[in-house]
């Protein structure tokens, strides 16, 4: 007895060993597979089929069991991309879903790459935890291809681009974001998180020459200490406030090139001439690890472009 290629077994790699040293016992002696599974179900051996809970009920209960846990930047992203594919499901038994239904789904949202990835790992740890309470038998999303994904290619800012872009934003609602971006190198959601009472506030985390990214902000859930500039002091003009129009607007008046990181990277490149190369010092500050600043940041720009960055003639001594 040989299944054929097509056969949703083929799909799990453990099902495939098994077999292959089931199927050959059963040839020797005669036996049907399918007769083996008849009276396995007819023996009372196999657990009862019962109806299983709606898979909405499930990723409500999954979503608050992670609350306690996680942030609630991280609850909103498992429930809105676990919900897209539930509400696709409709009212099908979860024990029914297969790693190639899954695909197909990510198929028909046109997904690549990165999104792709970031949807299978979110819906990993949905069937991961419904398998572990008894809900569906095992988790099929680890049969799930994950995609190939090239490293982006790190762009940045000239000082001339910084400066329209701080510019455009000056007297508006975003002026502090758009500076703590800039000249400190935050993560947006650690600058300004829309879904919790989060913002930096210039009066009560900067002291001194330094500013403090406090861990249950920080992405590492570490404190770091990020050395404040005068063109970053300069620029602050009270908490750090974001709202969708007034930051596209400010990026549409600079008229300058943009990606998700792009003030970061900028960042970070403008700091590591300033500190001599020295990529220990900025991962510090960056929340980074040196591996990565290494690769991204080191001899992107020059001396002479980083000091026209900073406003300065020379690198400050601290």
């Amino acid at each position: 007895m040989t299944l054929p290629e097509t056969h949703p077994w083929k799909k799990n790699a453990r099902v495939v060993q098994a077999a292959s040293k089931l199927v050959p016992l059963l040839d020797r002696e005669g036996v049907e597979l399918q007769d083996v599974v008849d009276w396995y179900l007819s023996s009372g051996k196999a657990a009862p089929s019962v109806p299983c809970r709606p898979m909405a009920d499930l990723l409500d209960e999954y979503a608050a069991s992670k609350e306690p846990h996680v942030r609630p930047t991280t609850v909103r992203e498992i429930r809105c991309k676990c919900r897209r594919f539930v509400d696709s499901c409709g009212t099908k038994d979860p024990r029914e879903i297969t790693a190639a239904s899954i695909e197909a789904w990510l198929m028909s949202r046109r997904y690549r790459g990165r999104t792709w990835n970031q949807y299978v790992t979110v819906l990993n740890g949905f069937f991961k935890w419904m398998t572990s309470r008894g809900h569906v038998p095992h988790n099929v999303v680890r049969d799930v291809t994950r995609a190939r994904v090239d490293e982006k290619e790190v762009v940045v800012l000239t000082p001339s681009e910084a400066e329209r872009l701080m510019a455009a934003a000056r007297g508006t609602v975003v002026q502090s974001y758009v500076a703590l971006l800039l000249y400190a190198g935050l993560r947006p959601f650690e600058t300004w998180d829309p879904y919790s009472s989060h913002r930096i506030n210039p009066d009560r985390d900067i002291s001194g020459d330094w500013l403090k990214v406090r861990p249950e902000v920080a992405k590492q859930r570490r404190q770091r200490m990020v050395r404040v500039w005068p063109k970053l002091r300069e620029n602050l003009d009270g908490p750090a406030h974001w709202e969708r129009y007034a930051f596209d607007k400010v990026r549409r008046d600079a008229g300058v090139p943009w990606d998700t990181d792009i003030c970061r990277h900028t960042y970070g490149s403008m700091l590591l001439p300033m500190l001599d190369g020295d990529v220990e010092k900025v991962a510090r500050q960056m929340g980074n690890s040196p591996d990565i600043c290494r690769r991204h940041y080191l001899g992107l720009v020059t001396k002479e472009e980083a000091c026209a960055y900073w406003g300065v003639s020379s690198a400050p001594v601290w």
